[in-house]
């Protein structure tokens, strides 16, 4: 699945059809090249989609700028509807002080479906990646069946200081553990044990999670620069799991190496800071990369 940005500054999702396996060397050709169809598009820049099971299609918009109106929707014949419900989409900068952080959807940043009957929401709630919105700070689960909302986990400032931006997730096959990156300039991986609903930093600082400063995000051959200036200077981003679940890959965003660590290492807290650094492994050179 692609999000592709249109040139008149519209986004779009296309979805990738794929077919079942086929015997003809002709019909494996054809299936090589798959049909792209456009489902929707949208006026603000799209962080997050992902398709259920049975093939709900859930996406969600940053609060990058404040006319952002609905964080997660559901995709329903190309018409968007706030999910799981209006209500967890009313939460504005405009009315903060009404509206709390810790149910409502602040600043939404992934949306992904597990294949087991949930949707999981990740909030940094850091506005315009600026400051964290206290209390804000989450991750959701939403089940799928009934749409409704069964658990938040908090994460306070010991997971998300300010400076933190929870950027992607991947959970574990068995359900005992979800990963996130972390691409602020408080940068670091967070390993989350689903049975407790606590969180840690691991790596944090580590090379593997930071800025190259050497690195400059190009677009058009011209430096990548946010409305302030500033350059693209964006941490630990995007982030995979491999099917067995004992592997865990991710790389900064301004950086081109992706980096890997066996999972069996964060899952133990109990092992030491250096233990873990040592285990990291260089894959290699991918280049500059937003999302895996």
């Amino acid at each position: 699945m692609t999000i592709i940005p249109r040139p008149e500054g519209v986004f779009a999702i296309l979805l990738c059809l794929g077919t079942a396996p086929m015997a003809s060397a002709q019909a494996q050709a054809e299936a090589a090249q798959p049909e792209l169809t456009e489902v929707a598009r949208f006026d603000h820049q799209v962080t997050g989609v992902t398709v259920s099971a049975d093939g709900r299609i859930f996406v969600n918009f940053p609060r990058w700028t404040e006319d952002v109106d609905t964080s997660v929707v559901e995709l329903v014949d190309g018409v968007r509807q706030p999910y799981p419900n209006a209500e967890w989409n009313g939460w504005s900068n405009l009315e903060s002080a009404e509206v709390s952080a810790a149910d409502h959807f602040v600043n939404v940043q992934s949306v992904v479906a597990d294949g087991d009957g949930s949707l999981w929401v990740l909030d940094p709630a850091a506005p315009a990646t600026g400051f964290i919105v206290e209390n804000g700070p989450k991750l959701v689960q939403i089940d799928l069946a009934s749409d409704e909302v069964v658990r938040v986990i908090a994460f306070g400032p010991d997971v998300a200081p300010q400076g933190s931006y929870l950027n992607d997730v991947r959970f574990s096959p068995d359900g005992g553990h979800a990963y996130i990156t972390d691409s602020g300039p408080a940068d670091a991986l967070i390993v989350v044990d689903l049975e407790t609903g606590t969180g840690r930093r691991v790596l944090e600082d580590h090379f593997s999670v930071a800025v190259d400063p050497d690195v400059t995000v190009t677009h058009a051959d011209e430096p990548v620069r946010r409305p302030d200036n500033r350059g693209a200077a964006f941490a630990a981003d995007g982030i995979a799991l491999s099917q067995d679940g004992e592997t865990l890959f991710w790389k900064p965003l301004t950086g081109t190496t992706l980096y890997s660590i066996a999972t069996e290492m964060l899952d133990v807290p109990s092992r030491f800071v250096d233990e873990v650094a040592a285990a990291v492994l260089d894959r290699g050179e991918v280049g500059v990369t937003d999302g895996l």
